[in-house]
């Protein structure tokens, strides 16, 4: 598994249950973002008490994980960052490990580090929310999002038959045995 995808783990761990990562998305930004952050509800986005319309509080966070420090000093010299901030996102997070400083991450950029990356467990750790732009949500990046979360919602109750299937066949199981001790008990030879 890459250090990269261990990162976005870790940043969905963080997330949850309030928002969905949407990953490798090239929606709402000038480039391809590592994730986007969809918020649940209107009560999980920062952005809830903004007075406006729903669009504006969904707050559609961009996220961009930099496994080392040079590709961190690669897109800052590039200016990928407020090439990103400048598209319809509402905010950017940075993901880095230890190696990147908070004070480093441009200021309107939130930070999020991992501190040990090659753990499978690992949660993201929050340093800096980012600086909220007022930004609309354009017609693309909402149509993926339906999409995104209606596919979401369904593998959601997928993997919830499968569960209650596994534990009612667990359930059958343990039944047949019950079933067949009382069988051989009630038939075994009487003792003499």
């Amino acid at each position: 598994m890459s250090t990269s995808k261990r990162m976005l783990d870790a940043v969905e761990r963080w997330a949850e249950p309030e928002y969905w990562l949407m990953r490798e998305t090239a929606a709402a930004v000038n480039g391809r973002l590592d994730g986007l952050l969809v918020p649940r509800s209107f009560e999980a986005s920062i952005l809830a008490t903004r007075r406006g319309y729903w669009t504006d509080k969904l707050g559609l966070t961009g996220i961009e994980v930099k496994t080392t420090r040079s590709d961190f000093g690669r897109g800052l010299k590039e200016g990928q960052f407020t090439r990103y901030l400048s598209g319809n996102l509402n905010g950017l997070f940075l993901v880095t490990d230890l190696a990147v400083k908070t004070c480093e991450v441009p200021e309107s950029v939130g930070h999020l580090v991992v501190p040990e990356p090659w753990k499978m467990d690992e949660r993201a750790i929050c340093k800096r929310l980012p600086t909220w732009n007022a930004s609309p949500l354009d017609s693309d990046t909402a149509w993926r999002i339906i999409f995104y979360v209606v596919n979401r919602a369904r593998d959601d109750r997928n993997a919830w038959r499968a569960e209650e299937k596994e534990r009612w066949a667990e359930i059958g199981e343990r039944f047949a045995k019950a079933l067949a001790t009382l069988v051989d008990e009630k038939h075994a030879p009487e003792p003499k």
